[in-house]
């Protein structure tokens, strides 16, 4: 009978599987399977021959009662598959990775809640009284897309209009009026892509 290698391992070392060591493991485990169901597979193909010589041997009643006890006593298969093993495995290290990587994400919004916290705090903004605690981060993203909007609006240098359709020459945005230059686009603020209190991102953009 052959055993795999993973057979002796317990729960913690198997819950830490890589796909590697999975991999390995399943091939490791069809062995074990086909080698198990090799004997079974040679007694069912004489089951078979017994099965149709029995009409040589018996006849009438006692021939029905031969083949009926011979299609209830076929020869068994393995109950206990490896293959079947390596899948839960597989679908409980998933499932572990999961878990933890939930967790780790977590705990990073967790960590960046803090920092929300005590970025607002630098400006004056305590929770409660200016923000709902659990909105820390929210708050501090639309803080920190105000103070961009200002700074960029400081700056006298026109800004590009992001999806601008001016017909003629445009110099873009003045960052404050209404429609660009030549008054053919609204314009407004918008926030960048991946936009937050720590890494603030605004652009120009046609309403």
């Amino acid at each position: 009978m052959i055993r795999p290698s993973f057979a002796g391992l317990d729960r913690a070392r198997l819950l830490a599987a890589t796909d590697a060591e999975i991999a390995t493991w399943m091939e490791e485990a069809q062995r074990a399977d086909e080698a198990a169901a090799a004997p079974v597979r040679a007694r069912c193909v004489k089951h078979e021959q017994i099965l149709a010589l029995a009409p040589d041997v018996w006849s009438g009643d006692d021939l029905k009662k031969a083949e009926k006890w011979l299609r209830e006593h076929r020869p068994r298969w393995p109950m206990n598959r490896w293959v079947d093993r390596v899948r839960d495995i597989q679908r409980d290290a998933e499932e572990y990775r999961r878990k933890k990587s939930a967790e780790i994400a977590k705990g990073k919004d967790v960590e960046r809640h803090a920092r929300a916290i005590a970025w607002l705090a630098v400006r004056g903004k305590m929770p409660v009284t200016h923000y709902d605690l659990d909105r820390a981060i929210d708050a501090a993203d639309e803080l920190a897309a105000h103070e961009e909007i200002e700074r960029r609006t400081a700056d006298p240098a026109w800004h590009a209009v992001n999806g601008c359709t001016c017909e003629g020459p445009c110099p873009g945005w003045d960052g404050r009026s209404q429609r660009c230059h030549c008054g053919n686009n609204r314009v407004s603020w918008s926030r960048g892509y991946g936009h937050s209190f720590e890494a603030p991102t605004v652009y120009a953009e046609i309403c």
